[in-house]
């Protein structure tokens, strides 16, 4: 869940649009790991009471819903409204999937488990998945070009392994206070800048129009 639905349904979406766009959008996870917090509780055994919400930073959380829509609205300004909605469900769909499997392995792991670990064990999960997604793929299509597999490998390094290990670091050091860890998922809107700037210099992608 955690990093196959993420991953998949990301880079579905990636396809209906340029990187800013997505990365933009993409900061529902925010609201969705907000939202995400009474399924969890306070400690691991069953009785332990389960979190509330973070009034505070779901509040604050509107104004990435209105920048959201913003982009979404300029977006399906310029392009096919049904491509336009697509992209904002897959996006969805992976926003939740994130702080999903986040939290809820670092609620079902014993605290000795560190950050390493803890991703170690998300991956090696995850692979049946990827291989199965491998095969479709090849079946279906050709193997990738060494285009494809640069670019791959820019996007597995910086945010597969650099940034991942960094937030979930982060998101264990503060795993017991939700308000906290709400803040440190909040984080991930400075992405939107980093993604406009190498989207840009790495991969060609459009300018932004001023209003977007």
């Amino acid at each position: 869940m955690g990093f196959g639905f993420f991953y998949l349904f990301l880079c579905v979406a990636a396809a209906y649009g340029p990187s800013w766009m997505i990365a933009s959008t993409w900061q529902i996870t925010i609201i969705a790991g907000i939202l995400l917090t009474p399924l969890f509780r306070t400690g691991k055994h069953s009785g332990a009471a389960r979190h509330s919400i973070p009034v505070s930073q779901l509040a604050i959380s509107i104004v990435i819903i209105a920048g959201v829509v913003m982009v979404q609205y300029k977006k399906g300004a310029l392009s096919e409204v049904k491509e336009n909605y697509l992209a904002l469900f897959y996006i969805i769909i992976a926003a939740f999937s994130y702080p999903l499997g986040n939290r809820k392995m670092m609620a079902v792991v014993p605290d000795s488990m560190g950050t390493i670990e803890r991703i170690f064990g998300m991956t090696l999960c995850s692979l049946p998945f990827w291989l199965i997604l491998m095969i479709i793929g090849v079946l279906n299509n050709q193997l990738p070009s060494p285009e494809q597999i640069r670019q791959t490998f820019i996007v597995a390094l910086s945010s597969g392994v650099i940034a991942t290990i960094l937030f979930f670091k982060a998101t264990e050091m503060v795993k017991a206070d939700m308000h906290q860890l709400a803040i440190i998922e909040s984080s991930q809107a400075g992405e939107v800048v980093f993604t406009l700037l190498l989207g840009i210099l790495l991969f060609k992608d459009q300018l932004p129009s001023p209003t977007a």
